[in-house]
């Protein structure tokens, strides 16, 4: 394990990857334009949903455009004597690798309908 990239996980190490940390500096970015788009979003298996972002990463000097995955979930938020809204949670985001498999999913849906759904189940 590298110097200094050790993180305390319950029971478990994991190592601090500073590539997704890099990558995720797009993220409101992404989202923003998903929202603009009025983009599609992926259902998961684990009743959350992802978007797969066309991104460009810079590696010493090389731009490689590379696909970048999102996992979100969302929830309605009402307080009593506050404005209603939905908060929107990134659950995880990477990049896809050589050695994992890319999430797949053949229920895609509108952002703004998998929204829709929260505000008004």
């Amino acid at each position: 394990m590298p110097a200094g990239m050790k993180v305390a996980d319950g029971a478990r190490d994991r190592v601090f990857d500073l590539r997704r940390y890099n990558l995720s500096f797009n993220l409101v970015a992404s989202i923003d334009a998903l929202i603009a788009a009025q983009g599609d979003v992926h259902k998961s298996r684990h009743d959350n949903f992802f978007r797969i972002d066309n991104l460009e990463e810079t590696l010493d000097g090389v731009v490689t455009p590379i696909s970048y995955y999102i996992f979100m979930s969302a929830e309605k938020e009402s307080e009593p004597n506050k404005e209603k809204r939905i908060r929107i949670y990134v659950e995880s985001a990477y990049p896809l690798l050589a050695n994992v498999p890319a999430p797949h999913s053949k229920r895609v849906l509108p952002f703004v309908e998998v929204l829709g759904k929260i505000w008004a189940p």
